[in-house]
Protein backbone atom coordinates (compact mmCIF):
# COMPACT_ATOMS: atom_id res chain seq x y z
CA UNK A 1 0.00 0.00 0.00
CA UNK A 2 2.74 2.67 0.75
CA UNK A 3 4.93 1.92 -2.18
CA UNK A 4 1.22 2.13 -4.26
CA UNK A 5 1.15 5.16 -2.49
CA UNK A 6 4.68 5.97 -3.47
CA UNK A 7 3.82 5.53 -7.15
CA UNK A 8 1.05 7.37 -7.16
CA UNK A 9 2.43 10.48 -6.12
CA UNK A 10 5.31 10.12 -8.07
CA UNK A 11 2.95 9.95 -10.92
CA UNK A 12 1.24 12.90 -9.57
CA UNK A 13 3.77 15.14 -9.17
CA UNK A 14 5.26 14.29 -13.31
CA UNK A 15 1.82 15.29 -14.09
CA UNK A 16 2.04 18.35 -12.62
CA UNK A 17 4.83 18.89 -13.92
CA UNK A 18 4.31 18.19 -16.96
CA UNK A 19 1.07 20.19 -16.94
CA UNK A 20 3.04 23.66 -16.30
CA UNK A 21 1.69 25.99 -18.51
CA UNK A 22 -0.64 24.16 -19.95
CA UNK A 23 -2.77 23.78 -17.40
CA UNK A 24 -4.86 21.09 -16.33
CA UNK A 25 -6.40 18.72 -18.31
CA UNK A 26 -9.93 20.68 -17.51
CA UNK A 27 -8.38 23.63 -18.05
CA UNK A 28 -6.93 22.87 -21.76
CA UNK A 29 -10.13 21.16 -22.84
CA UNK A 30 -11.95 24.65 -21.82
CA UNK A 31 -9.47 26.29 -23.48
CA UNK A 32 -9.61 24.66 -26.86
CA UNK A 33 -13.38 23.92 -27.14
CA UNK A 34 -14.59 27.58 -25.86
CA UNK A 35 -13.68 28.80 -29.39
CA UNK A 36 -14.13 27.33 -33.14
CA UNK A 37 -10.99 25.73 -34.73
CA UNK A 38 -11.34 25.99 -38.69
CA UNK A 39 -8.59 27.69 -40.30
CA UNK A 40 -10.48 27.39 -43.77
CA UNK A 41 -13.12 29.25 -42.52
CA UNK A 42 -10.41 31.95 -40.51
CA UNK A 43 -11.27 30.57 -37.09
CA UNK A 44 -8.81 30.19 -34.45
CA UNK A 45 -4.58 29.47 -35.09
CA UNK A 46 -2.81 26.41 -35.25
CA UNK A 47 -0.34 27.86 -32.55
CA UNK A 48 -2.98 29.24 -29.91
CA UNK A 49 -4.13 25.92 -30.09
CA UNK A 50 -0.51 24.72 -29.51
CA UNK A 51 0.52 27.88 -27.23
CA UNK A 52 3.39 28.23 -29.10
CA UNK A 53 4.58 30.93 -31.16
CA UNK A 54 4.61 30.88 -35.29
CA UNK A 55 8.83 31.81 -34.77
CA UNK A 56 9.20 28.56 -32.37
CA UNK A 57 11.05 25.66 -33.89
CA UNK A 58 9.59 23.00 -35.13
CA UNK A 59 11.06 21.03 -32.21
CA UNK A 60 9.30 23.45 -29.54
CA UNK A 61 6.44 22.51 -31.49
CA UNK A 62 6.49 19.08 -31.36
CA UNK A 63 7.07 19.32 -27.58
CA UNK A 64 4.38 21.11 -27.15
CA UNK A 65 2.15 19.19 -29.12
CA UNK A 66 3.69 16.20 -26.92
CA UNK A 67 2.83 18.03 -23.67
CA UNK A 68 -0.58 18.92 -24.43
CA UNK A 69 -1.24 15.04 -25.90
CA UNK A 70 0.17 13.22 -22.65
CA UNK A 71 -2.63 15.05 -20.66
CA UNK A 72 -5.76 14.94 -23.07
CA UNK A 73 -5.29 11.91 -24.57
CA UNK A 74 -8.67 10.11 -24.95
CA UNK A 75 -7.02 6.67 -23.35
CA UNK A 76 -5.45 8.10 -20.35
CA UNK A 77 -7.96 11.52 -19.82
CA UNK A 78 -11.86 10.64 -19.25
CA UNK A 79 -13.22 13.88 -19.40
CA UNK A 80 -15.50 15.01 -21.29
CA UNK A 81 -15.16 16.40 -24.72
CA UNK A 82 -11.38 15.48 -24.27
CA UNK A 83 -11.45 12.68 -27.60
CA UNK A 84 -12.78 16.40 -29.69
CA UNK A 85 -10.12 18.51 -27.60
CA UNK A 86 -7.80 15.97 -28.52
CA UNK A 87 -8.14 15.85 -31.80
CA UNK A 88 -8.33 19.37 -32.71
CA UNK A 89 -4.78 19.74 -31.33
CA UNK A 90 -4.00 16.75 -33.96
CA UNK A 91 -5.37 19.29 -36.31
CA UNK A 92 -3.32 22.06 -35.21
CA UNK A 93 -0.08 20.30 -35.39
CA UNK A 94 -0.57 19.00 -38.61
CA UNK A 95 -1.63 22.41 -39.73
CA UNK A 96 1.76 23.80 -38.37
CA UNK A 97 3.42 21.38 -41.04
CA UNK A 98 1.68 23.25 -43.99
CA UNK A 99 4.30 25.67 -45.19
CA UNK A 100 1.05 27.71 -46.81
CA UNK A 101 -0.61 27.95 -43.37
CA UNK A 102 3.18 29.01 -41.69
CA UNK A 103 3.58 31.93 -44.25
CA UNK A 104 0.07 33.68 -43.63
CA UNK A 105 1.24 33.92 -39.93
CA UNK A 106 4.75 34.97 -40.72
CA UNK A 107 3.31 37.36 -42.91
CA UNK A 108 0.95 38.75 -39.87
CA UNK A 109 3.95 38.30 -36.93
CA UNK A 110 5.83 41.28 -37.27
CA UNK A 111 2.66 43.59 -36.99
CA UNK A 112 1.32 41.71 -33.81
CA UNK A 113 4.24 41.99 -32.21
CA UNK A 114 4.40 45.78 -32.86
CA UNK A 115 0.76 45.89 -32.48
CA UNK A 116 0.59 44.56 -29.00
CA UNK A 117 4.07 46.47 -27.91
CA UNK A 118 2.43 49.49 -28.74
CA UNK A 119 -1.29 48.77 -26.67
CA UNK A 120 0.63 47.58 -23.52
CA UNK A 121 2.96 50.40 -24.00
CA UNK A 122 -0.12 53.08 -23.65
CA UNK A 123 -1.51 50.12 -21.04
CA UNK A 124 1.47 50.98 -19.21
CA UNK A 125 0.97 54.38 -18.79
CA UNK A 126 -1.87 53.96 -17.29
CA UNK A 127 -0.84 51.91 -14.82
CA UNK A 128 2.00 53.91 -14.00
CA UNK A 129 -0.36 56.73 -13.04
CA UNK A 130 -2.52 54.49 -10.88
CA UNK A 131 1.00 53.24 -9.30
CA UNK A 132 0.51 49.33 -11.30
CA UNK A 133 3.03 46.90 -12.02
CA UNK A 134 3.92 47.67 -15.52
CA UNK A 135 3.15 44.40 -18.02
CA UNK A 136 5.98 42.64 -19.41
CA UNK A 137 6.91 43.88 -22.90
CA UNK A 138 8.57 40.03 -23.07
CA UNK A 139 7.76 36.01 -21.58
CA UNK A 140 4.15 33.74 -21.99
CA UNK A 141 1.99 36.87 -21.42
CA UNK A 142 3.30 39.18 -23.69
CA UNK A 143 3.74 36.26 -26.71
CA UNK A 144 -0.23 34.92 -25.95
CA UNK A 145 -1.06 38.50 -26.58
CA UNK A 146 0.77 37.95 -29.47
CA UNK A 147 -0.69 34.80 -30.97
CA UNK A 148 -4.08 36.52 -29.95
CA UNK A 149 -3.59 39.60 -32.02
CA UNK A 150 -1.95 37.07 -35.31
CA UNK A 151 -5.07 34.98 -34.68
CA UNK A 152 -7.38 38.22 -35.19
CA UNK A 153 -5.26 39.97 -37.73
CA UNK A 154 -5.50 36.49 -40.28
CA UNK A 155 -9.19 36.52 -39.47
CA UNK A 156 -9.51 39.81 -41.03
CA UNK A 157 -7.35 39.31 -43.56
CA UNK A 158 -9.67 36.16 -44.39
CA UNK A 159 -12.93 38.53 -44.32
CA UNK A 160 -11.13 41.39 -45.91
CA UNK A 161 -10.28 38.57 -49.41
CA UNK A 162 -14.05 37.35 -48.99
CA UNK A 163 -15.25 40.52 -48.98
CA UNK A 164 -13.33 41.71 -52.17
CA UNK A 165 -14.65 38.51 -53.56
CA UNK A 166 -18.12 39.51 -52.80
CA UNK A 167 -17.78 43.09 -54.37
CA UNK A 168 -16.01 41.37 -57.26
CA UNK A 169 -18.36 38.55 -57.99
CA UNK A 170 -21.60 41.41 -57.13
CA UNK A 171 -20.01 43.47 -59.67
CA UNK A 172 -19.34 40.79 -62.23
CA UNK A 173 -23.25 40.02 -61.56
CA UNK A 174 -24.23 43.75 -62.49
CA UNK A 175 -21.86 43.84 -65.70
CA UNK A 176 -23.35 40.31 -66.92
CA UNK A 177 -26.97 41.79 -66.47
CA UNK A 178 -26.33 45.18 -67.81
CA UNK A 179 -24.69 42.95 -70.64
CA UNK A 180 -27.69 40.89 -71.38
CA UNK A 181 -30.22 43.94 -71.11
CA UNK A 182 -28.34 46.00 -73.46
CA UNK A 183 -28.17 42.80 -75.75
CA UNK A 184 -32.38 42.63 -75.18
CA UNK A 185 -32.48 46.05 -75.86
CA UNK A 186 -30.41 45.52 -79.34
CA UNK A 187 -32.45 42.85 -80.27
CA UNK A 188 -35.96 44.85 -79.59
CA UNK A 189 -34.55 47.44 -81.79
CA UNK A 190 -33.56 45.25 -84.66
CA UNK A 191 -36.91 44.04 -84.47
CA UNK A 192 -38.54 47.03 -84.43
CA UNK A 193 -36.49 48.13 -87.16
CA UNK A 194 -37.38 45.40 -89.77
CA UNK A 195 -41.05 45.53 -88.82
CA UNK A 196 -40.16 49.53 -89.99
CA UNK A 197 -38.21 48.46 -93.29
CA UNK A 198 -40.72 45.81 -93.74
CA UNK A 199 -43.86 48.22 -93.16
CA UNK A 200 -42.01 51.03 -95.43
CA UNK A 201 -41.88 48.78 -97.96
CA UNK A 202 -46.04 48.32 -97.67
CA UNK A 203 -46.37 51.66 -97.81
CA UNK A 204 -44.49 52.41 -101.35
CA UNK A 205 -45.87 49.57 -103.26
CA UNK A 206 -49.04 51.19 -101.50
CA UNK A 207 -48.20 54.60 -102.67
CA UNK A 208 -47.06 53.39 -106.20
CA UNK A 209 -50.72 51.55 -106.37
CA UNK A 210 -51.79 54.71 -105.38
CA UNK A 211 -50.50 56.92 -108.22
CA UNK A 212 -50.68 54.04 -110.59
CA UNK A 213 -54.98 54.17 -110.23
CA UNK A 214 -54.86 57.57 -109.83
CA UNK A 215 -52.95 58.06 -113.19
CA UNK A 216 -54.95 55.03 -115.10
CA UNK A 217 -58.43 57.31 -113.56
CA UNK A 218 -56.52 60.55 -115.57
CA UNK A 219 -56.18 58.75 -118.09
CA UNK A 220 -59.80 57.30 -118.65
CA UNK A 221 -61.19 60.86 -117.84
CA UNK A 222 -58.64 62.33 -120.64
CA UNK A 223 -60.31 59.87 -123.17
CA UNK A 224 -63.15 60.57 -121.80
CA UNK A 225 -63.30 64.33 -122.36
CA UNK A 226 -62.01 63.48 -125.55
CA UNK A 227 -64.91 61.57 -126.81
CA UNK A 228 -67.50 64.41 -125.48
CA UNK A 229 -65.48 66.93 -127.56
CA UNK A 230 -65.70 64.90 -130.57
CA UNK A 231 -69.17 64.81 -130.22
Amino acid sequence: SSFMNEVTNIKSNKMKKIEGNAGTPEEIIERIMSSKYDPKQGFGSAYQVLRVSPEASESEITKAYRKLSVLIHPDKCKLEQASDAFQVVVQAYNDTKDPNYNDKFRDVIGMAKENVKKAREQENKARAKKGEDPLDMEGNDFDQDVLRECDRLTTVTVESAEHRNSVLEANMKRQEESFKQQKMMKREENAEKKKFEKNRDKRAAGWQSFIQNVESKKFKTSCIVGKVGAA
